[in-house]
């Protein structure tokens, strides 16, 4: 609740500190500092990219959406401890800021959304810089395919997560668990799993993901249609994996919007229980700061309010997501028609930013 939600607003409205507070980066420095020398092995290989932190990225998404066990202490300690000594591991093999850049997922991830705030820190030159939101996004250089998926995976699985509150997710569960074609599969799969529950959800978060992705370049495709239609060479020879690169980061703004009027009950709710917890952190029956007995305020926030900021920040982030797309397709260096071969990407964040808002509005109608 107080990382992946509450550092991720701070690292989205305020400024990137991820490569101060990484614990595994601080481990493994306190380990060069024991041995009085940098501990690298190997150069990171070119081909390798941002797959490993993809891959990684994925399985956390999976665990967050699917996994059964996510929220039993002793099973997710194991899974941290396996991530550590992956991490610790990668660090060693191809030295600590090849492994940090392209894969330990929460670097890049967090990298990719400290590119929104209004604070960055320049490492060259030790200083903060302070500029409008998102402007952060437009020095960043195209990213290789692996960062692409990234943000495509970033956006998906916070989308699926808002879809799994509502009543159609239900609805559609109920229809697979009756059809009978699919009965004998079903069987089988209880009778592995135990339950279907993360099955259905680990199919669901699959078919999302292959829908943005598959959706996001069926726009790039016609975006490199309408740019050989409206220019003539050479202006027109910009590569399909080009404009596949150049426009994903114009998302960004919309996806953390969305993870803002998503997730925001969650944390002032949710993230009350921080309050108790410091004063018994170990569950030994401490009373430290005398809160033992808080108890959580559900009316903290009501719904007209949660429902003004959702909408305040779902459409600022698609006026932002709109800007950056202007900006990116001037860089393109095309001479004319700019306009028009925008459209494709506008019509993509104008469907994302209404089915954003239906997801969004759901749980407020039906409660």
């Amino acid at each position: 609740v107080l990382w992946w939600v509450g550092f991720f607003y701070f690292t989205a409205l305020c400024v990137n500190i991820w490569n101060i507070l990484n614990p595994w980066a601080f481990l493994f420095r306190l380990a060069e500092l024991a041995t009085r020398k940098s501990i690298q092995l190997t150069s990171y290989p070119t081909w390798l990219g941002y797959w490993p932190s993809f891959l990684f990225f994925l399985s956390f998404v999976w665990i967050e959406l699917a996994w059964p066990h996510k929220e039993t202490p002793a099973t997710l300690a194991t899974v941290i401890i396996l991530y550590s000594l992956i991490t610790w591991t990668g660090m060693t093999i191809y030295g600590k800021w090849s492994w940090l850049k392209y894969g330990e997922c929460f670097s890049v991830v967090f990298t990719l959304i400290g590119s929104f705030s209004p604070i960055q820190i320049c490492k060259t030159k030790g200083t903060l810089i302070i500029q409008p939101p998102a402007f952060g996004i437009l020095g960043m250089r195209e990213p290789s395919m692996g960062l692409v998926l990234i943000t495509i995976l970033l956006l998906a699985g916070l989308s699926f997560d808002g879809f799994m509150a509502t009543e159609a997710w239900l609805q559609l569960k109920v229809y697979l668990l009756n059809v009978n074609a699919f009965g004998s599969i079903l069987r089988k799969l209880h009778q592995t799993f135990g339950s279907l529950q993360p099955v259905l959800t680990t199919v669901g978060l699959a078919l999302t993901l292959l829908l943005f992705l598959f959706t996001y370049i069926l726009v790039c495709l016609l975006t490199k249609i309408l740019i050989n239609w409206t220019t003539a060479p050479p202006e027109s020879e910009v590569s399909f994996q080009q404009l596949l690169k150049h426009f994903v980061m114009t998302l960004l703004p919309i996806a953390i919007a969305y993870h803002l009027a998503h997730y925001l009950s969650y944390l002032l709710i949710a993230g009350q229980l921080i309050i108790p917890l410091i004063s018994d952190p170990y569950g030994l029956g401490w009373n430290i700061f005398n809160t033992n007995n808080y108890r959580i305020d559900i009316g903290i926030i009501n719904s007209k309010s949660m429902w003004n900021i959702t909408l305040a920040s779902v459409i600022g982030g698609h006026i932002l997501s709109m800007f950056l797309c202007h900006v990116r397709t001037n860089q393109i260096y095309i001479s004319t028609n700019k306009t028009f071969i925008q459209l494709p990407m506008v019509i993509l964040m104008i469907l994302y930013t209404g089915a954003s808002l239906w997801i969004l509005a759901q749980p407020i109608v039906e409660s």
